[in-house]
């Protein structure tokens, strides 16, 4: 195998595999839990990814969520032969179960238990100590009860390691799946980018977010918001209340109470009151929401049938910096800046920057800045509003309070007249 001491300095490894399907299978590892799996058959692509913390697929070019079973095996899936080498380092129990034979070799068997739930069997060639078969249960619930074997032949040297060239994956319930080795290289340079997952459109970002970060996502969060619009000579300050509820409630209290004046998006309507009468209602999408938190909840066609009802095409989609942070653009090519668009922090998942072409014809820029960590939420509290590139709005967040519990009367029509959260 090439000894304990030398597999400790294996970093990374790449082999090239071919089925007898025609397929083929590149496998790509950064120890000691980093792995890719691309699959290739004439038009078909699938690769499967584990980063060291979350497994993903992508089938011909969609993104698609692991099983939890099915990323705890890719995690194990780089260890090779470091598994039972270091066993007893990592302090797992290892006991000797006698000499079997496997295919005529003689072997001598063993069995390394990291858990009740988790033991794998190793049968080693008993002259040269290389590893003739490994066995184990399947730790994936879809596979419950499958017993895998996988058998290991044709060792050959690469840069002093002893890798098998041969594997033949056998079920307990199906044929074996033999792959060959026909290229292997060993220590190249790998960074944990090369085993994240990084999305190429809008489309598969959405669905990559909804399934690592739905369940952190924020609910809720309410604010106080000084507004000061700027008018040619002079400006104007105000006191807003406003109250979000993702996916798609939000409202806006202007000025006092008593004023009765104010705002009410919900489920893609909006509602006005002036002076406690209603004045309008009719359907329009709030366009800021869409990709802030009700793309968690949302069906992915519909948050893109969203983009491009109010004119940002999901289609074209490109990642770049923005004052000093990576962020994905949706709607629009780089260096354009008249086209309807958002910005989001790829890391912290937030809108940083947003285009309108406005009905008249006017483009509107939103930029969100100053953002506060609250709770784990990272949330704006200082908008600057632009009208063909004129500041004509900013707005102040204040007593910002996260995941509040609010009353649904507050965002009902027929009961918000008299309900309020501050």
């Amino acid at each position: 195998m090439g000894g304990k001491e030398q597999w400790a300095n294996l970093t990374a490894y790449q082999r090239t595999t071919t089925r007898p399907n025609g397929s083929t299978v590149i496998v790509t590892c950064l120890m000691p839990d980093k792995i890719t799996l691309e699959f290739q058959k004439d038009t078909f692509n699938l690769t499967k990814g584990y980063d060291g913390a979350h497994g993903y697929i992508v089938r011909n070019g969609t993104y698609e969520a692991m099983r939890p079973g099915e990323a705890i095996e890719m995690a194990e899936e780089p260890a090779y032969y470091s598994e039972l080498m270091f066993a007893l380092d990592e302090g797992h129990e290892v006991e000797y179960l006698g000499e079997e034979q496997v295919e005529g070799i003689d072997c001598y068997k063993l069995a390394v238990r990291k858990s009740e739930q988790d033991e794998q069997i190793y049968w080693l060639n008993s002259t040269n100590y290389l590893i003739e078969q490994t066995g184990e249960y399947s730790e994936d619930k879809a596979h419950e009860g499958i017993y895998y074997k996988t058998r290991w032949t044709d060792y050959r040297a690469v840069d002093g390691y002893m890798f098998p060239f041969e594997e033949a994956l056998i079920p307990s319930n199906r044929a074996p799946i033999v792959s060959k080795v026909k290229a292997m290289t060993v220590n190249e340079s790998m960074t944990l980018a090369d085993f994240s997952f990084q999305p190429k459109n809008t489309a598969n970002l959405i669905r990559y977010w909804q399934d690592r970060y739905q369940e952190q996502q924020l609910q809720a969060f309410t604010f106080v918001q000084e507004t000061i619009r700027f008018r040619e000579e002079t400006s104007d300050t105000s006191t807003w209340y406003e109250a979000i509820q993702y996916p798609d409630h939000f409202r806006m209290d202007f000025g006092d109470k008593e004023n009765l004046n104010r705002n009410l998006y919900r489920n893609d309507s909006i509602y006005v009151m002036r002076k406690g009468e209603e004045v309008h209602r009719g359907s329009e999408i709030q366009e800021f929401m869409i990709m802030e938190g009700s793309l968690y909840t949302s069906p992915v066609d519909t948050t893109l049938a969203k983009l491009r009802a109010v004119g940002t095409n999901p289609d074209l989609f490109y990642q770049t910096e923005y004052k000093g942070r990576s962020v994905f653009v949706i709607g629009a090519e780089a260096e354009d800046y008249q086209s309807s668009q958002v910005w989001l922090d790829t890391e912290r998942r937030y809108t940083v920057r947003r285009f309108s072409q406005l009905s008249d014809g006017r483009l509107m820029e939103v930029t969100y800045d100053d953002f506060k960590l609250i709770d784990g939420h990272h949330i704006e509290s200082w908008l600057e509003f632009y009208l063909d590139g004129k500041l004509f709005q900013t707005e102040r967040y204040q007593n910002i309070q996260v995941n509040p519990q609010l009353d649904s009367a507050i965002f009902d029509p027929s009961l918000w007249k008299d309900h309020y959260w501050y």
